[in-house]
């Protein structure tokens, strides 16, 4: 596989650098299904839709134990868990160069069937999980964005045309929508609650092709870390030309560290408690090939239901503004300042005129706490002011002097630039639904595909990663049938494929110039 993803390295503290996946979804080129590879994965259990949580692992229970409720777990939780299967117009730069692949693998990596002068698609995957029984689903911002076309592939194999309800890319959280109902959804839980060794499980579905290669992902592990700022947001929108350094200033990098497997496609998917619900979002791993080397990293819940919340309400996030420029706490920090413990955020500079500004914070103070709830390391005190809205008042605790203070600050509106969007994709309504050309088969055309008289509907042009393209289709062989209706002209096959409504099956009926033929099945677009 031609694996488009960009590692990142992230300095610590000047002296230990990491290389982090942005996002763990699926990049791939041209290739065909059976051509592209995908993570290894567990058998897919029976579809059910979530109802009464399966119990936590017992503190004292042994391994049959933990192993029992495990399962119940992936049970309760797969149903709600879709793949996303994203297709993106592709430029020079993004392409691969198949010849810079050695020849012995160059046929994985092209299509036997492109057009002279035909540019590939970019094609991209991840996962995502169902918030709402009317459609409503959660993934990352970087699975979706700028996409042209976004498929659904349900638990229960039927596909989905999806609308792009928003993004955040300073949080790297999107919502999408597709056009169902009385689906499973999971619900959020309360991810400041969670334990460093509490027991998670993480899911994804980064199956590619509806169904038709392995699917669901389901690991387990123990949450290892909170509060990670690995700033691989920010760094992702600094090197992202359609937002860059501006809208990087807002970014939010506080991630879960999970020591569970996170590979290629479970970008999006839940992290889940032992009660079923949702404590993060897939997001990231650690790695120097992109695979999973032992760490993986997922937003807090508390972060995406908020912000998935005014995607659905609004179709982007009004960010709050406390107006500070701050780092995390050192331990020379801790001294200087007097800090019981070496945490807290430093403020490095206060916005004039800004909400924090007129609240009477200044430089070198260090936040403590946000309503009570302690700041560990800069990014929670992010998180914990972008869980609320413009004009909220927030009752803070800083040190000054040496001397816990109390300070009540109303936040302001953040500016951002543009960059958060929607959008919806769907196919043209001809024959490009199906990514093929037909045309009426003149006597050039007979001669030339090997049909002894012309006549009939005859397919000239394959987009080969269309949706016939995929199932085999090629030029040269002539639709007969469409739905059980006789196709015996091009005009014919025209007016009963604008019979067929949107996210429903078209089935062809197809011969080849010796006569023989065979029915290809395929899911029309809207």
């Amino acid at each position: 596989m031609w694996n488009k993803l960009k590692n990142k390295r992230i300095a610590q503290g000047g002296l230990v650098a990491l290389l982090v996946t942005v996002g763990a979804g699926w990049a791939w080129a041209s290739q065909t299904h059976a051509q592209r590879a995908v993570t290894s994965t567990l058998p897919a259990v029976a579809a059910t839709t979530p109802s009464t949580q399966p119990a936590a692992v017992p503190a004292t229970g042994g391994p049959e134990t933990v192993s029992m409720s495990f399962a119940e777990l992936a049970k309760e939780v797969t149903p709600a868990v879709v793949n996303i299967e994203v297709e993106k117009k592709a430029d020079a730069e993004s392409s691969p160069d198949i010849q810079q692949i050695p020849e012995p693998f160059r046929q994985f990596f092209q299509n036997p069937h492109a057009q002279p002068g035909q540019q590939a698609p970019e094609f991209a995957g991840g996962s995502g999980f169902i918030v709402s029984p009317d459609g409503h689903i959660v993934t990352n911002a970087h699975v979706v964005d700028n996409a042209d076309k976004v498929t659904v592939t349900l638990k229960d194999g039927r596909q989905f045309p999806a609308k792009i309800m928003g993004i955040d890319p300073t949080t790297d959280i999107a919502v999408i929508d597709i056009d169902a109902t009385g689906l499973p959804t999971l619900s959020f839980g309360n991810s400041s609650n969670l334990q460093v060794g509490e027991w998670i499980m993480a899911v994804g579905n980064p199956g590619i092709g509806g169904g038709d290669q392995l699917d669901y992902t389901v690991t387990a592990g123990i949450v290892s870390a909170k509060g990670r700022p690995l700033q691989i947001t920010q760094q992702s929108l600094e090197h992202n030309p359609n937002y860059g350094d501006k809208l990087a200033g807002y970014a939010i990098d506080n991630f879960i560290q999970t020591d569970a497997v996170i590979n290629p496609g479970n970008s999006g998917g839940p992290m889940v408690d032992m009660a079923g619900h949702v404590v993060g979002m897939n997001s990231a791993i650690e790695s120097s090939n992109g695979y999973y080397e032992g760490y993986g990293f997922a937003i807090p819940s508390n972060l995406v239901k908020h912000v998935a919340d005014d995607l659905i309400a609004h179709g982007h996030v009004d960010r709050p503004l406390l107006g500070v420029r701050i780092q995390s706490v050192a331990p020379a920090d801790a001294q200087v300042y007097g800090l019981p413990s070496v945490s807290g955020a430093l403020v490095q500079e206060v916005t004039d005129g800004g909400p924090a500004s007129k609240a009477g914070l200044e430089q070198q103070d260090v936040i403590w706490s946000v309503n009570g709830q302690h700041i560990e390391r800069s990014g929670e005190l992010q998180q914990l002011i972008a869980e609320h809205e413009p004009g909220d008042v927030v009752d803070l605790q800083i040190y000054r002097n040496k001397k816990l203070q109390d300070v009540k600050v109303k936040l302001g509106k953040a500016q951002l630039p543009s960059g958060n969007k929607a959008s919806s994709s769907a196919p043209a309504m001809s024959a490009e639904r199906l990514g093929i050309d037909v045309q009426e088969m003149d006597a050039q055309m007979a001669d030339h595909y090997g049909f002894d008289s012309p006549g009939g509907a005859v397919v000239t042009q394959v987009r080969p990663w269309g949706p016939a393209g995929r199932r085999g289709v090629q030029p040269g062989e002539k639709i007969v049938g469409l739905n059980g209706h006789k196709i015996a002209h091009a005009s014919d096959f025209k007016e009963e494929l604008s019979k067929i409504k949107g996210n429903s099956v078209a089935s062809l009926k197809i011969e080849d110039s010796d006569g023989t033929t065979r029915i290809v099945n395929l899911m029309v677009g809207q």
